[in-house]
């Protein structure tokens, strides 16, 4: 599924930003058996992507590309809570998810001072909070994504912190 990933073949010198892209129109039209057989090669793509180490840019594809797995995640837990057989491997994807990108999208909101990186990794985090169903207690990062939220000076990126705020904090 993910062969521009895998590829020895792969030139060096193409943008992680691309390679995140070509990943995203797979996981658009993937078999749901493929994205669960790769989960640990897409969770490892997703935190090397979100690391400090890259720039801007690549967070923002990365964001593109947590968006587009998690709407396909919520369209299969749509079709599992209709009788689907693949209920509790998606419920578990979506945990390891929200566990391993939540506090790395925290930690790019809060390191790079660009309007457009607030908005989509706040988005982005909403996203990923509103398929988790975690609860404040669960959330390692709370006191950070409070403090977002406080000093937060782009108003569309605050309104999508709050959104996360609430989810969390109704389910407490």
């Amino acid at each position: 599924m993910f062969s521009c990933v895998e590829s020895d073949n792969v030139d060096p010198a193409v943008p992680l930003e691309k390679i995140l892209g070509c990943v995203m129109s797979c996981i658009h039209v993937a078999h749901l058996n493929d994205i669960f057989e790769q989960k640990k090669n897409l969770m490892d793509l997703l935190l090397i992507s979100l690391s400090p180490g890259f720039q801007w840019t690549v967070k923002l594809s990365a964001f593109s590309l947590i968006k587009e797995l998690c709407s396909r995640l919520q369209s299969i837990l749509v079709e599992a809570s209709k009788g689907a057989s693949q209920h509790d491997s998606t419920t578990s994807f979506v945990q390891e998810l929200f566990y391993s990108v939540s506090p790395k999208i925290v930690e790019c909101i809060s390191t790079i001072k660009i309007a457009q990186v607030h908005i989509s990794a706040s988005e982005c985090l909403l996203e990923v909070t509103g398929l988790a169903s975690v609860r404040w207690t669960d959330v390692g990062f709370k006191e950070e994504l409070l403090h977002q939220y406080e000093v937060e000076k782009n108003e569309e990126a605050k309104s999508y912190l709050k959104k996360c705020i609430d989810i969390f904090e109704n389910l407490e």
